[in-house]
C-alpha cells in the first residue's frame, strides 16, 4: 500500500523523503493529474537506503562449560540497519589487556 507523501505544483518535480531507515528498500510511483483524469507510473520503483552502523546489540550470554571453558552466545543487534558481516568477541583477563578472539 502506498501512503501520499506530497501533492506538489508542475514546477516542483522532486521530493526529498527523510526520516527513513537505514539498509531499508522503499517502493515508489508517482501520479499525473489534470482536469481530465489522471496517470500512474508502473511499474513502481524501488531503492535501498545506504546501512548504517548496527545499534541495539545485547550483552552476550555467557555460560561455564568445564573449569577451564565458558560459552558465550549473543542475539543479533536489535537494529542491524544493514547486513551484519562480522562479530568480533573481545575477552578480558584480570591481568591482561583486552584480546579479540575470535571473528
Amino acid at each position: 500500500m502506498f501512503e501520499a507523501l506530497q501533492t506538489s505544483l508542475l514546477f516542483f518535480r522532486r521530493y526529498h523523503d527523510f526520516g527513513l531507515n537505514a539498509g531499508t528498500e522503499y517502493e515508489y510511483i508517482i501520479t499525473a493529474f489534470n482536469k481530465e483524469g489522471n496517470v500512474q507510473s508502473d511499474p513502481p520503483v524501488s531503492e535501498t537506503t545506504d546501512p548504517s552502523s548496527p545499534s541495539g546489540l545485547s550483552p552476550p550470554a555467557l555460560q561455564p562449560t568445564s573449569s577451564s571453558s565458558i560459552r558465550a552466545a549473543w542475539d543479533p543487534p536489535a537494529n542491524p540497519n544493514g547486513v551484519i558481516v562480522n562479530y568480533t568477541l573481545y575477552v578480558r583477563h584480570s591481568s591482561i589487556t583486552d584480546q579479540k578472539v575470535s571473528s
